[in-house]
């Protein structure tokens, strides 16, 4: 078996959406996330950013004077989505038709809990490089 020396610049991962519906009660649904697929160097720059961030925030937090309402952050679950995610497959409206993915649909999905849980999950997994195994293994 041959190797094509070729980097991949995305990964398609299934999610799995458990929609509550009754009590201890769900509907499963399956979206197909598609993120960006960052080579080595621009995932350790990546890191570098949101470790930066953390650190401001917590200097900020450390340096809040009563009555000061600490900054908004830079780096945001909603902008890390909308920075990796290339698209979303399997999203419907209420009569079955199928809704494009637009960067505009992350704070929708964000602001539900079981759908912003698994979604997350995955943005960790998309962070940490571990993307491309995950895919792998479920295969």
């Amino acid at each position: 078996m041959s190797f094509i020396l070729k980097p991949i610049d995305e990964v398609s991962l299934k999610l799995d959406i458990k929609e509550p519906c009754g009590v201890g009660e769900y509907k499963s649904h399956d979206l197909v996330v598609t993120w960006v697929y960052l080579p080595e160097p621009e995932l350790k720059q990546l890191k570098e950013e949101i470790e930066a961030e953390q650190k401001r925030m917590m200097k900020a937090a450390e340096d809040l004077k009563e009555g000061q309402e600490m900054p908004e952050p830079k780096i945001t679950d909603r902008s890390m989505c909308e920075r990796l995610i290339k698209n979303i497959e399997g999203l419907l409206t209420d009569d079955g038709k199928e809704i494009p993915y637009q960067p505009e649909l992350i704070e929708q999905l964000l602001n539900m809990n079981y759908v912003a849980v698994p979604l997350l999950e995955q943005l960790g997994t998309v962070i940490s490089g571990q993307a491309g195994l995950e895919a792998l293994a479920k295969n």
